[in-house]
C-alpha cells in the first residue's frame, strides 16, 4: 500500500531499496526499512488523504496529508571498535587499523560516517605529512579501515621507539557518535607480536546453547632474529574472576570454549594476552 499512499518516486529513495510496508492493525502501517534509506527525522511524507479516508468521511474538505518524521524515542548510539597493533616492528612494510566491527544499533539499515584523526604523543615527534593526507583521504571516501605504510616513517628522526595516536570517530544517521584510540609503537625489535579476537566485540549466547566459543588469531612477525617463541594467555579481565570462570579450561590456545552455565548473568570481559619473554614484547585483545 506504500505506493498508494506515498508518492512512489521517492519511496526507494526514503525506504531503501528492497523496503516493504504491512498493515498491522487499521490504522497502522509498519514500514520496514532496506538497503541504504535515506529518510531523516525532521523529513516530510506526503501522504494521498483520498486513499487513506473515504470520500465519503471526509467530504472533500481533506488535501493531501504532510506527516512530519520523528526520531527514535530513546538516543541510538554507536559503538566505535578499532583494531590496530600496539606495537609494529621495523621490519614490517606496512600494517592496518580496522573498524568494521564498530557496532551500529537501530539504524534502520543506514551505514555508519567514520572520521579519521591521527596525532604524535609526544611534541618533537611529528606524524609525516603523507601520513595525515592518507587518514584525511579515509575520511573523505568513509573507509572503514586504513593501511599504513611505514615507509614514511623512515625520514622521522629515531623510527625506532616512534610513538603514535590513531582515532576513530563512528557517527549514525541521528548524527551520535562514539570515539576509540589506539596508541602504536614503531619497534627498535625485528620482531612484533599482535592478536584479535574474532567475530563481534559483544557475545550473547542463543536460547540453548551450550557453550561459547571464542577464536583469536595471534599473530608472530620475525625477520632476521630466530628461536622467538610466543605463549598464548587467556584471562577475564573484569566481570568475574579468572579461577571461577576458567578453572580446568584449556587457556593456552588459540580458541576458548567456556560452558554457558560458568557465565554470569552480567556481562563479562575475556581477553587474550599473547607474549614474547625472552624480548619482554605482549599484546592483548578483548
Amino acid at each position: 500500500d506504500c505506493p498508494k499512499m506515498i508518492d512512489y518516486s521517492f519511496l526507494n529513495t526514503y525506504f531503501g531499496e528492497g523496503y516493504s510496508c504491512t498493515w498491522s492493525g487499521p490504522n497502522v502501517l509498519n514500514i520496514a526499512f532496506g538497503a541504504n534509506p535515506s529518510l531523516l527525522p525532521g523529513q516530510k511524507m506526503f501522504l494521498d488523504a483520498d486513499y487513506m479516508v473515504p470520500w465519503s468521511d471526509h467530504q472533500g474538505h481533506f488535501t493531501n496529508a504532510t506527516v512530519i518524521v520523528s526520531g527514535p524515542h530513546s538516543q541510538v548510539s554507536p559503538v566505535a571498535f578499532l583494531s590496530a597493533p600496539g606495537a609494529v616492528s621495523r621490519c614490517a612494510s606496512d600494517f592496518t587499523v580496522d573498524a568494521a566491527r564498530s557496532l551500529s544499533f537501530g539504524t534502520g539499515g543506514r551505514p555508519l560516517q567514520f572520521s579519521w584523526s591521527v596525532g604524535q604523543t609526544s611534541p618533537n615527534m611529528v606524524v609525516p605529512a603523507l601520513v595525515q593526507q592518507l587518514f584525511a583521504n579515509a575520511t573523505a571516501e568513509n573507509r572503514q579501515a586504513v593501511t599504513v605504510p611505514l615507509l614514511p616513517f623512515s625520514s622521522t628522526s629515531g623510527i625506532a621507539g616512534y610513538t603514535f595516536q590513531v582515532s576513530v570517530s563512528v557517527t549514525n544517521f541521528l548524527g551520535v557518535s562514539s570515539v576509540t584510540t589506539r596508541t602504536i609503537a614503531l619497534l627498535t625489535s625485528r620482531v612484533s607480536i599482535s592478536t584479535e579476537i574474532e567475530g563481534s566485540e559483544e557475545v550473547t549466547p542463543s536460547p540453548g546453547q551450550q557453550t561459547v566459543v571464542l577464536q583469536a588469531s595471534p599473530k608472530l612477525l620475525s625477520c632476521g632474529q630466530t628461536n622467538v617463541s610466543m605463549s598464548i594467555l587467556w584471562f577475564v579481565k573484569s566481570g568475574a574472576s579468572s579461577s571461577s570462570l576458567l578453572s580446568g579450561l584449556s587457556i593456552t590456545r588459540n580458541s576458548l570454549v567456556i560452558p554457558v552455565s560458568r557465565l554470569p548473568s552480567t556481562s563479562v570481559t575475556i581477553c587474550q594476552k599473547v607474549q614474547v619473554p625472552s624480548l619482554s614484547l605482549s599484546s592483548q585483545a578483548c
